[in-house]
């Protein structure tokens, strides 16, 4: 007989990444948190803003990062084309205790990187969404783009099988909500069950790379069938 399963996980992360979409381009900005987990007081923070299809682009005039303020995202910091010096600091608080280094001299080798060391950190001021900005130029013409949106998804690996794979479900996912230095989303899918599915195990995470099960933050849910 078919059941349905609802199963429901949490993702939490010390630092929470929003990626916000541009659908118009293929995509040739990404954003990353290194480490992927940045524990407060224990890591230094990192975010780097780096170009994801070099091949693409013939130039990039300049890349941005901009982090979240209350209903709009603001600059933090630049490098561009021809600037003087070529890292530009908009917010200024914020560069007495951090450092960035970066360069547009090519496709190849364009990034932006911030890193506040880990006895700087402030939390929460530190700890909120941010994204990458890019402007340049492709064969189609001139090109601006912001970093694609970061999902919750899920995936399902059934008695058998070595891989997990990625469900077809949509999830309803919750609005992210903090508590000091963690970021917490909540995800929930409707799962029908059948007899195939005894010991089936099921993922959702954040922040994959594209394979099931390489995500920033993973939960695994397992089920069992008396």
């Amino acid at each position: 007989m078919e059941k349905k399963y609802v199963s429901y996980c949490f993702i939490k992360a010390f630092v929470y990444v929003l990626l916000v979409q541009n659908i118009a381009f293929t995509q040739n900005i990404q954003i990353q948190a290194q480490p992927q987990t940045i524990n407060y007081r224990e890591n230094d923070m990192v975010i780097v803003c780096s170009i994801t299809n070099p091949s693409q682009l013939g130039a990039v005039y300049y890349i941005e990062l901009q982090k979240n303020s209350s209903t709009t995202f603001d600059t933090v910091v630049s490098v561009t084309t021809g600037g003087t010096p070529p890292i530009q600091w908009t917010d200024s608080t914020l560069q007495g205790r951090a450092s960035a280094t970066g360069n547009v001299d090519s496709p190849s080798t364009a990034q932006l990187r911030l890193t506040i060391n880990k006895a700087s950190v402030q939390c929460p001021t530190d700890f909120k969404m941010y994204i990458c900005k890019m402007s340049g130029i492709a064969s189609s013409g001139p090109v601006t783009q912001e970093t694609s949106p970061i999902t919750i998804r899920w995936c399902a690996q059934r008695a058998g099988e070595f891989i997990f794979t990625g469900l077809p479900q949509t999830p309803i996912h919750s609005e992210a909500s903090q508590s000091g230095c963690i970021f917490t989303r909540s995800s929930t899918i409707t799962y029908n069950l059948t007899s195939e599915d005894t010991f089936t195990k099921f993922l959702c995470e954040a922040g994959d790379t594209g394979l099931c099960g390489t995500g920033t933050a993973i939960q695994y849910v397992n089920i069992t069938i008396g």
